[in-house]
């Protein structure tokens, strides 16, 4: 669990999303300072926004798979995989985790599902953990929609109720197409810009650092307002009972 000079800052919480299925939080390392060697309840994916460090699968760094945490690498967890982040630099490590509870992929759900690294319709789903250096251009998968949006997606392996996940670049003053998921809720998370969420017919302004929840079936779209690139993570999942 995490020692007490890690500091924790929760941008939305369970009860806050639409299903109550998912948490947003920012976890700041300090130099020198460890998250012990943990097996969590639920699905997570963490994102490194600044610092250098290290992250340790199924043992503590003695013992464990040891790969290295810098800006825009992520690493994603099934539940139960046990792992240990350690700040190895000489500034704190910001991590922003997305941790997502509730169980298996629904039968028959096909929309946004990864099939290379998911489980599909199985329900043998074991343990997974992937770690994708987003912005590798020569070994991540990338893509690009017309001339102003770029996607790089996030590589997760045996996801349950995560359904995928993406780092998009939205080019100065346009916006994505309008459109709705007839199976999956995604969650933003602003990294670099500023814009607007339009929603149904809202409109929610925002900033890096902003987090905001589309439930199943909302038509929306993200809008550039700002004079650079905007980027953010998506974060895609399905609906979950939870108790």
């Amino acid at each position: 669990m995490e020692n007490n000079e890690v500091r924790t800052d929760v941008l939305l919480t369970f009860e806050q999303t639409a299903d109550h299925n998912t948490q947003v939080e920012i976890l700041t390392v300090p130099a020198g300072g460890t998250i012990g060697c943990c097996g969590y309840p639920e699905e997570r994916l963490y994102l490194a926004e600044s610092g250098y460090g290290v992250i340790s699968v199924y043992d503590s760094v003695e013992e464990g798979d040891v790969y290295v945490l810098r800006a825009n690498v992520t690493a994603y967890f099934t539940p139960g995989l046990r792992h240990e982040i350690v700040n190895a630099g000489d500034i704190p490590l910001r991590l922003a985790v997305f941790r997502v509870r509730g169980g298996l992929v629904p039968d028959g759900a096909e929309e946004g599902v990864q099939k290379w690294t998911s489980i599909g319709r199985s329900k043998a789903v074991g343990t997974g953990f992937w770690y994708t250096d987003v912005f590798n251009l020569t070994e991540n998968e990338t893509a690009r929609e017309g001339q102003f949006l770029q996607v790089w997606g996030v590589g997760m392996r045996r996801p349950q109720k995560m359904a995928a996940g993406e780092v998009l670049l939205l080019g100065a003053g346009r916006a994505t197409r309008k459109h709705a998921h007839s199976e999956t809720h995604e969650l933003f998370y602003i990294l670099m810009g500023q814009g607007n969420f339009e929603i149904g017919d809202r409109v929610i302004p925002f900033s890096a650092g902003a987090v905001c929840d589309v439930p199943v079936g909302e038509v929306h779209l993200v809008r550039n307002t700002g004079k650079t690139p905007l980027l953010y993570i998506c974060v895609t999942r399905y609906p979950a009972e939870v108790n």
